[in-house]
């Protein structure tokens, strides 16, 4: 007869309470692949069962919308660049008009003007300024001649007078027409900034369109550099890193923008979906350990409750709780029912034995110790048990050994035998 002997420990018990489960998706892990705008299917590259990385092409589909949306990306970005080159150029319009006001400010005389102006950009400024000064300039000396010769008596005052309205009237005219160029020069680059702030504001609309088309930034960029590209050409990519469970396309077929093409999971862990008695739930709290077994693919896992549902069934009269498990080997399908033991409460406890060792011997519990080359049933008062430990109030002391396996084998030998002592 084999027996083995373990020493008594202490431990802790745990109050466990025995429910069902059933094993789900990570439901934080699923995505649902819809192609965000009509479109005809022209290839697929996964089918049902394939693993995917995130990134991974799955099908290309051709779209006269995603067309329409590329060319209007396309027009915005040269529209915006145009922009930008219009303000660039004004603005250098602008500051070289400026060092032309400034020159003329000085009184320079027309060769220094030309001098300075001469590989300078300034437009329409030019054309309508420097005349004006130069009449201006002009009909100053004709006014100082006209004074002069008056003074002397030389000239009649007619004459003189004549001179003097041509030189005020030229300069009103040039005073009014410099105020005009700078306040106009001003004006321009106020209206080419707002051009320019419109066009890039239109073009970022172009690009969060194809962002939201599901177009990356560095697609967009190709785009932008592409010589030939194909406007109706739309990759479907994986967004998730996991396993297509569903898939709802053909070659060729026609398909709508809100279509579920398909639905990637991750399995990396799954969820383990409890149904609590409600009249139970006062034991019940968030972060209590669980542990899941399946007996017929004899594997088992342990986890924490993480969610607890706030709405009874009203049919079964539970609530739902919940556990994510790991699952790196794919061990763990969803469907599967389990066995969970949630454990409501654990205590410490001075003595503990296990629980296959106690025998009910003459209406004792008892475990069978060792005397010399003998085997004694002792009787002992027990505490509460887990199903795996029971605790022991009495009967059994530090150091002592016990029968673990085969303990009802000895029990039935020493029943044979009639070699039971009773302490």
């Amino acid at each position: 007869m084999l027996s083995r002997l373990e020493d008594e420990s202490s431990g802790e018990i745990k109050t466990v309470q025995r429910l069902t489960g059933e094993i789900g998706l990570n439901e934080e892990k699923v995505v649902h692949i819809v192609p965000r705008l009509d479109g005809v299917v022209r290839e697929v590259f996964k089918d049902l069962g394939d693993q995917v990385k995130e990134g991974e092409l799955l099908a290309i589909l051709e779209s006269r919308e995603l067309a329409d949306v590329k060319i209007g990306y396309l027009a915005a970005l040269k529209q915006s660049k145009l922009a930008l080159q219009d303000l660039e150029r004004e603005t250098l319009v602008y500051e070289n008009t400026q060092k032309m006001l400034k020159l003329l400010e000085q009184r320079s005389d027309l060769e220094e003007i030309y001098h300075h102006l001469n590989n300078l950009v300034i437009g329409e400024s030019r054309k309508l300024l420097i005349p004006a000064y130069s009449k201006l300039q002009l009909t100053g000396s004709v006014y100082q001649r006209e004074k002069q010769l008056h003074e002397k008596g030389i000239s009649s005052k007619s004459e003189y007078l004549l001179a003097l309205e041509d030189y005020k009237s030229s300069e009103a005219k040039y005073v009014a027409l410099r105020e005009k160029i700078a306040y106009d020069g001003d004006w321009k680059i106020r209206q080419k900034q707002k051009t320019v702030e419109i066009e890039q504001l239109n073009l970022q609309t172009a690009i969060q369109k194809l962002l939201a088309l599901g177009l990356s930034a560095a697609q967009i960029e190709h785009l932008r550099t592409q010589k030939n590209p194909i406007f109706t050409q739309y990759e479907l990519r994986s967004s998730l890193s996991g396993l297509i469970i569903k898939r709802h396309l053909t070659t060729g077929e026609a398909i709508k923008k809100d279509d579920d093409v398909f639905v990637l999971a991750d399995f990396s862990d799954v969820w383990v979906n409890i149904a609590i008695p409600a009249n139970n739930l006062k034991a019940v709290k968030l972060g209590q350990q669980v542990k899941i077994k399946h007996k017929p693919m004899a594997i088992e896992e342990t986890g924490r409750l993480t969610y607890l549902s706030s709405i009874i069934d009203e049919k079964n009269r539970t609530v739902t709780g919940r556990v994510v498990i790991p699952n790196p080997k794919k061990l763990w399908r969803p469907g599967t029912f389990v066995s969970v033991e949630l454990v409501l409460e654990e205590r410490a406890v001075p003595l503990a034995i296990k629980t296959e060792a106690v025998q009910n011997l003459r209406d004792w519990s008892v475990v069978f110790v060792k005397y010399g080359n003998i085997l004694e049933g002792r009787p002992l008062e027990l505490g509460v048990s887990d199903g795996i430990w029971v605790e022991v109030l009495s009967g059994l002391s530090a150091g002592e050994s016990y029968v673990v396996k085969n303990s009802f084998a000895v029990k039935a030998e020493i029943e044979k035998s009639g070699a039971t002592h009773s302490h």
